[in-house]
């Protein structure tokens, strides 16, 4: 019995000790997973700014300490492959589909070309696009790139034109999405997402949402703007003008406004006219009466805004294309980034 508070003792250090060994690995691998994250965020930058190989280093790096990162080998293929180094690039491909065989980044590495072979192939597309032939463009889009463009600006080119098509405008909306859940902080995809949801009027009230977000960015106010001139006769739209107009001084849409509340209160007086011949609508409803009046110009609008998305992603396409051939590509448009 005169040994046992030792024992009791022994046994409290032992315990103490496996919880403090506990904690530091527990704090060590914290670590570790926040210095993955913050390498593989420089390593997307360098990407999408035409650095591949400072990308590769970088990719090396998070390697160094996650052997298995399916990003990291998958930027590694990819950087193989544009390099012309298809045995390194199968040798990343292989490890990647042994950790992780659905990977979207097995399919991005493989429908890779050089440098060369794709400014070809995008310059044919440019010229598809120009010629109004959406679909064909959109074919050699995803040779070059697969379904998955590389992130940045030709990710942008890729899904504004690809929403052009009303077949493709699904999935290009899912593939921005996807971007803004992965790069939270890249403001380029927001905006292009919410331009691209203000040109359905069943999803601009929700691209308006995005678009809002960024009232220092020119494009995403004039995409504000033109989205609440479509709705300019929609009452169900009104509360969104007053809250442009608050900021914003347009004359041109405070008019259209201040005719649609016009119109709205006699559409009221009308109704309380008419009350004694039945029960009475409410705002509401006399408010959705009058929306529902407005079919035939939200389907003029939503005709107009597929033009103004083709003409724009024909645009963005073909200034990428100039600037990669005069030798002044700008951040992200790098061909393979």
């Amino acid at each position: 019995m005169t040994n046992l508070p030792p024992i009791r003792t022994l046994t409290a250090t032992l315990v103490l000790c496996a919880g403090m060994l506990g904690a530091t690995a527990m704090a060590r691998a914290q670590g570790n997973t926040s210095t993955t994250a913050a390498l593989l965020d420089k390593a997307h930058s360098l990407e999408v700014k035409g650095r591949m190989d400072m990308a590769a280093q970088t990719w090396q790096q998070v390697l160094l300490a996650d052997p298995n990162n399916p990003e990291a080998l998958g930027g590694l293929a990819r950087a193989a492959k544009l390099a012309g180094n298809q045995q390194q690039a199968k040798q990343y491909l292989d490890r990647l589909r042994a950790v992780s065989p659905n990977d979207p980044n097995i399919e991005r590495a493989e429908n890779m070309m050089t440098q060369q072979n794709q400014l070809q192939q995008l310059q044919q597309a440019g010229k598809l696009a120009q010629g109004g032939q959406y679909a064909q463009a959109m074919n050699i889009y995803r040779q070059v790139f697969g379904g998955t463009p590389p992130p940045g600006d030709w990710a942008l080119a890729y899904y504004e034109t690809e929403s052009a098509t009303e077949d493709g405008r699904p999935h290009a909306i899912a593939g921005l999405r996807s971007l803004i859940d992965k790069y939270p902080q890249d403001s380029r995809y927001q905006i292009s997402l919410g331009r691209i949801l203000t040109y359905n009027p069943a999803t601009r009230a929700e691209g308006r949402r995005y678009l809002e977000r960024h009232p220092s960015d020119p494009g995403a106010m004039e995409a504000l703007r033109q989205s609440l001139t479509w709705d300019a006769q929609n009452p169900a739209a009104l509360s969104d003008i007053r809250s442009y107009l608050a900021k914003h001084k347009d004359p041109a849409l405070e008019m259209a406004m201040k005719s649609t509340q016009a119109r709205v209160a006699a559409s009221v007086r009308t109704g309380a006219r008419t009350a004694a011949q039945g029960p009475a609508m409410t705002p509401e409803e006399q408010a959705e009466i009058v929306a529902n009046r407005q079919v035939s110009q939200e389907e003029q609008a939503a005709y107009a805004a597929r033009e103004v998305c083709s003409r724009r992603s024909i645009s963005r396409g073909t200034q990428l294309l100039r600037w990669r051939q005069n030798g002044r590509c700008r951040r992200g448009c790098e061909l393979s980034s």
